[in-house]
């Protein structure tokens, strides 16, 4: 993670948000899963593997283009965002911060931590250069009217709507 990122620091109910830790493992494995099935991944023929999450997660931290970070609310992990870089297909100078993954507990969600991780993302994105930050919704329709209309409230576009089939 980027010094930009690590500044964000505390805010309200001493609420940090920080760079992965061996120690968030389980809670982010958690995470994981609820974001998995709140999102109806499976409906869309999409599996979830812990040891492909971890390998996933080392991947991320390894490298430049990759950010993984939790929202640590009072010593309790709450949240997680994880994304990385890579050059628009168009004009390869443009540089893309896509969000893979965001997630924030229910109980949390009132201290602003989704706000406060994707201000940790964006700042990272800032810093290695990105031009644009991309993030997507979850695909049932239950859940793209809410998220869209958060993300357009934190300056966010539409930009294209995905579909997705299995084969």
């Amino acid at each position: 993670m980027t010094e930009a990122a690590a500044t964000l620091g505390r805010g309200p109910a001493d609420l940090l948000i920080r760079e992965l830790r061996e120690s968030d493992l389980d809670e982010v494995a958690r995470m994981a899963r609820d974001f998995h099935a709140f999102a109806e991944c499976d409906r869309h023929g999409l599996g979830f593997d812990l040891g492909d999450l971890w390998e996933t997660l080392a991947e991320l931290l390894e490298y430049e283009s990759g950010f993984v970070a939790v929202a640590d609310l009072d010593g309790r992990v709450c949240g997680c965002v994880a994304g990385l870089l890579f050059p628009w297909y168009l004009r390869r100078a443009d540089v893309i911060a896509q969000e893979l993954w965001f997630w924030s507990d229910p109980w949390a969600r009132s201290y602003g931590v989704g706000r406060r991780l994707l201000e940790a993302f964006e700042a990272w994105a800032r810093a290695t250069g990105a031009t644009v930050v991309q993030v997507a919704t979850p695909g049932p329709e239950r859940l793209e009217r809410p998220m869209g209309r958060l993300f357009r409230r934190w300056g966010y576009k539409r930009l294209e709507t995905a579909w997705a089939r299995s084969v």
